[in-house]
C-alpha cells in the first residue's frame, strides 16, 4: 500500500510534536508552574515557537525572575 502525501505530512508533524514534547518537559521541570494542562500548553507553545508574543513575554519574565509561578503561568 502506498502512503498518500497527506499521511506523510501527518507523520512528519507527529515527529515534530514529539521533539517539542521532549523540550517541554525539561522546561516545565525548571519552573514552579506545575504539571497541569495550562502549564503544558504554555510551555508547548513556547517550545514550538509559533507565537512570538508569548515567547517574548516568557523571556521577559525570566529576565526578571528565575522561575515562572502558577499565577504567572495562568496569566500568560
Amino acid at each position: 500500500m502506498v502512503e498518500s502525501q497527506g499521511a506523510a505530512a501527518v507523520y512528519e508533524e507527529d515527529d515534530r510534536n514529539v521533539n517539542v514534547l521532549k523540550s517541554v518537559l525539561p522546561l516545565m521541570s525548571r519552573h514552579a508552574a506545575g504539571y497541569h494542562p495550562i502549564s503544558y500548553t504554555v510551555w508547548y507553545e513556547y517550545a514550538k515557537g509559533k507565537h512570538p508574543a508569548l515567547r517574548q513575554s516568557i523571556d521577559d519574565e525570566l529576565k526578571r525572575q528565575e522561575r515562572l509561578t502558577v499565577p504567572l503561568t495562568y496569566f500568560l
